[in-house]
Formats: C-alpha cells, sequence, structure tokens
C-alpha cells in the first residue's frame, strides 16, 4: 500500500484538491479540520508502518506543523478513541 497515495486519494475526494494545498505559508494547520487529522491520523495508523507515538514527529516533518500544534492534533485524535 502507498501510504502517501492513498492520503491524497482521500483527501482529494474531500475538499483538498492538490497536495500542494495541504501545507499552508503561515498557518500550517490553517484549511485543515480535526476531523481532516484524524482521517490522516487513521490511515496512517491502519497502514502499521508505524508506532502512533511517532505520529507527532511525523506531522511536524511531513505538514511543517509546530510540535506544539501536533501534540494538540495527536492529543484530540486520541480522544476519538474514548468511550
Amino acid at each position: 500500500m502507498d501510504l502517501g497515495k492513498e492520503l491524497v486519494d482521500m483527501l482529494s475526494a474531500d475538499r483538498l484538491k492538490d497536495p500542494k494545498d495541504w501545507k499552508q505559508p503561515e498557518d500550517k494547520t490553517a484549511g485543515f479540520r480535526q476531523s481532516d487529522w484524524n482521517r490522516i491520523l487513521n490511515v496512517l495508523r491502519d497502514g502499521g508502518t508505524m508506532n502512533m507515538y511517532g505520529a507527532r514527529g511525523w506531522l511536524v516533518e511531513n505538514y511543517g506543523v509546530s510540535r506544539e500544534a501536533a501534540d494538540q492534533i495527536f492529543l484530540d485524535w486520541t480522544k476519538t478513541f474514548e468511550p
């Protein structure tokens, strides 16, 4: 499975039409809702390629978000698994 292609397909089917739109020059989280981040993290988790505790660093590296933003995105994503 090509995780990058799957993410592009998943998001382009929604509202982000081009991967260039994924990164914003000022606020790196602009244009994304938490539900978008949740879907990205779910695809990453389902791909089984990494321990999800590394997802925060992966968000920083691949999306250019700040460490603080990545921490909050990850924390909010983990809350989707609470009963």
